[in-house]
Parts: structure tokens; sequence; C-alpha cells
């Protein structure tokens, strides 16, 4: 095989590891982190028969067409390499023991870098392939990169977010500083897990609220009140319903509408709190259809919290608190403060925040 069938080869196999490996992050996460490897020796090896290109960068002449060549070049090689640095920052399978970018929200860089280097890669083989194509051809296969990159620019989000399976190392999500909390504390959460019959087989996927520890389903807001009871102590209670949700993530949002829409109390399985030894509740829950879930409302209505103080910590898909913390306030006499929102694939990472929400509510309760 000569050396220019030998590059056909290794650009083909870029190619198509590139998007198997940008379109499955559903995939195992070994399978995924050992063909990120493969990708990055077969990078090098295909830089190193193309060496005589980056030899020449500083002969002949630079035509607007050679400059958009190494512009997009140095775009794929930066975005390459944040890929690479964001992989095995948060590598669970062959780099478990490196940790590092502590501050940054790794698993959005990791994303953010995928997309930058998705246009720039399809910029590249779309300028390539214009000397060989022409005319008419030639502006339909603009036509299909743009559409290729359009689709990766809100493609991966949605995949990373509906579709990527949460896998976390229970004991470093949620240990972390702890805050002096004056008074008694009760955290209340809501959550899925606790709420439906989930099969053992189930994936756990960031936008169904769900994620894995050591092979154990745990729910998002679940691991956000344990985060929050490592912080700052206090007792710890869930929200569970009489009648179950559905196993389906898509089954469980049109039941979830149609209370809202019938503003229902959804039956609690009581477990009585005495709550009047508690001086600040700390609630837990989902945002569902940009509004309180109405078993919270259920949970609302069957306490008295005249004279608590309710901070509400609301796990989210991109809607924020919504207008959950409105309704809070209409259903409690108590004080209810401005909530902490927390993007629902960024929980695993964020302990940080979860301290520094809980000590700017005790500096602003000091005086």
């Amino acid at each position: 095989m000569g050396k220019n069938a030998i590059k056909k080869f290794v650009d083909v196999i870029l190619l198509g590891l590139f998007f198997y490996e940008a379109g499955s992050m559903a995939s195992a996460s070994r399978i995924h982190e050992i063909l990120g490897c493969v990708f990055f020796v077969l990078l090098i090896i295909h830089n190193a028969l193309n060496k005589g290109y980056y030899m020449n960068l500083g002969r002949g002449r630079y035509s607007r067409k050679r400059i958009a060549g190494i512009v997009v070049i140095g775009i794929f090689g930066i975005s390459v390499l944040v890929l690479g640095i964001s992989g095995v920052a948060m590598s669970t399978q062959l780099f478990p023991n490196i940790r590092f970018l502590s501050d940054w929200n790794v698993r959005t860089l990791h994303l953010s870098a995928a997309i930058a280097a998705m246009a720039a890669l399809l910029f590249h083989v779309l300028m390539h392939m214009g000397r060989y194509i022409q005319g008419k051809k030639f502006y339909y296969l603009t036509g299909l990169a743009l559409v290729l990159m359009i689709s990766g620019i809100f493609g991966l989000p949605y995949i990373e977010r509906w579709y990527h399976p949460v896998s976390i190392n229970l004991q470093e999500s949620i240990e972390g500083e702890k805050v002096d909390f004056s008074g008694n504390v009760l955290i209340v959460y809501f959550s899925r897990v606790g709420n439906t019959e989930f099969s053992a087989q189930v994936d756990a996927v960031s936008g169904a609220s769900l994620v894995k520890a050591n092979g154990t389903l745990l729910g998002n807001a679940q691991v956000l009140a344990m985060m929050i009871q490592n912080a700052i102590g206090g007792d710890i209670a869930s929200i569970q319903t009489e009648e179950n949700y559905p196993a389906s993530y898509n089954e469980t949002t049109k039941i979830a509408r149609d209370e809202l829409a019938n503003q229902s109390f959804p039956v609690l399985k009581h477990k009585p709190l005495d709550l009047a030894q508690y001086d600040t509740i700390v609630l837990v829950y989902p945002l569902w259809w940009g509004t309180l879930p109405r078993p919270v409302a259920s949970f609302m209505k069957a306490y008295d919290f005249e004279e608590k103080t309710i901070v509400p910590v609301v796990t989210h898909g991109g809607g924020g608190a919504g207008d959950s913390v409105k309704v809070l306030r209409g259903l409690a006499k108590g004080k209810v403060v401005d909530p902490l929102s927390v993007y629902s694939s960024d929980i695993p990472l964020s302990r940080k925040d979860v301290t520094n929400y809980l000590k700017n509510f005790v500096i602003g309760n000091a005086y």
C-alpha cells in the first residue's frame, strides 16, 4: 500500500471515528474513552503523514483560501486539544485518578470543544472536496456540510442531555466544605427515584433526573439533598406519592402535565414529620413544566410552615426555577428565600455551587 493510500485510509477511519464518538455519547464510557484514545493516536499518525504541509507553511503566497484553511486547521487543533484535556479530566475508566480543572464545568467544556471541532472538520473536508468537485455538486456538498454542522450544534447538546449515562463517585460528589448553619435544619427532596418502579437495568440519564453510583440508582434531587446535608448537617426526608409514576420519562411528563392542568394534589405516603423542631426547611425538587411539581405542592399543603424559613433548591433542564418559587410563596405561610437553580447535567460537579449558595444564605440572614 502506497503512502497516499495509507493517508486516505487513515483519513477515512479518523472521519468515521470522530462522528461515531460525537454521536455515541450514550455508549458505555469505557468504549467511548478507548475509542477517544484511538482517535488521538490516529490523529498523530495523520499529522506525521502530512508533515510536509506544516514544513511548507512559511512558503508561497497566502491567498484567502489558504489563510482560511490554516485558520480552520488551527481551530480544529485547539478544539481537539481541549477535547483531550477535558476528556482525561472527567475520565472514570482509563484515568480515574487524574483529577484537575475542578473549578470548571468540564462536561460543558468537552461538549463545546466537540461542537467546535465538528464545525472545523466539516469545513476542512469541504475545502478538500472543493478541489475535485465543481459546480452544482459543490454547492450541494456545501449545503450538506451546513446541515451536518447545524445538526451537530443542536444535536450534540440534545444527545448529551437526554442520552448520556451519568455515573458518579458519590462520596467525591457530595463531600466538600462545611458551612456553619445555625438552627435545626430539615432537608426534604422530591425525586423520581422513590416514586417510580425502575427496572434494575435502567440507564441513568441526566435529562431524566437520574444518576448511578456504584450501580445504585439515585435521583438528581436526592444527590443535591445529600450534598446539602454534607455541608450543613440536619435531617433528611423524601416526598413520596401513594401512586408511583411510570418508568418512562415521557409518560411521567404527561401525567405531570395533567396534574398541573387540574391543579391536583397527589396523595402522599404520609410519614408524619414534626416540623416544630426545625427552623429551616431546605426543599429540593425538579422543575416540572416550568413550575412546582404537584407532589411538592401536596407536601406544602400537608404541613404548617409558619415561622419557618424555606430554602428552595431547584434542578432543571434550562428553565431555572421557573415560577416554582412564586407558587411556593403562595402555598407557604413561612419565609421563602431566593432559590439555588442547578442544571441537571451539572449536578455531579455542583458541590462548590451548593457551598457558595449556603454561605450567602448564612450571611444574608446574619443581620
